[in-house]
């Protein structure tokens, strides 16, 4: 069978799409300019179709790095999601993105790549979001807060004593009951 990608339609028609969406990726917004490769990506590709007889909304301007993304060749930038985290209680992982040893494993996925185990910053970085920070902040407080030397431990509770925000001179207490 012979090369497609190098007959003289395609090479038109390519420089058509090109042409539409201005020269410039659509992803990143990089163009030839930038010392980038432009590339045509088929959104959906036709059994029998050659490349060149698509319609031009079927095609789009990337360059070949976002390109290799869109076909799930290069890691994706952006478009995780979190969807959960694990404490291994000691640096016993590794970010399955930068290779650090961490403690908090935090559980990402994207839609065209493999779900990655990743350090707090990497999974904020790739989420875009603070979630995995919001987290490792939240359960500090909640570890500070158990521990706290205020609590009154008896037989049958545990009781904290916190100043009221309104008085220095009231406090409130908080009791748990252990039964």
């Amino acid at each position: 069978m012979a090369n497609l990608y190098g007959n003289k339609l395609w090479a038109e028609f390519r420089e058509k799409i090109i042409s539409l969406d201005g020269g410039v990726c659509i992803t990143c917004g990089r163009s030839r300019a930038d010392g980038v490769v432009m590339q045509v990506h088929h959104k959906r590709y036709i059994t029998g179709r050659k490349p060149w007889e698509y319609d031009t909304s079927d095609c789009e301007t990337l360059c070949r790095g976002c390109h290799a993304r869109e076909h799930g060749e290069i890691r994706p930038a952006s478009g995780w999601q979190y969807f959960g985290e694990d404490d291994l209680e000691d640096l016993i992982g590794t970010c399955d993105l930068c290779g650090s040893t961490i403690r908090f494993v935090h559980h990402v996925q994207h839609e065209h790549w493999e779900p990655m185990g990743v350090g707090t910053v990497c999974c904020d970085n790739l989420t875009g979001t603070e979630e995995a920070t919001t987290a490792r902040r939240r359960l500090g407080r909640l570890k500070r807060f158990i521990v706290s030397d205020r609590w009154i431990y008896t037989t049958n509770s545990h009781e904290i004593n916190f100043k009221n925000s309104m008085s220095l001179f009231e406090s409130v207490t908080y009791t748990v009951n252990l039964k």
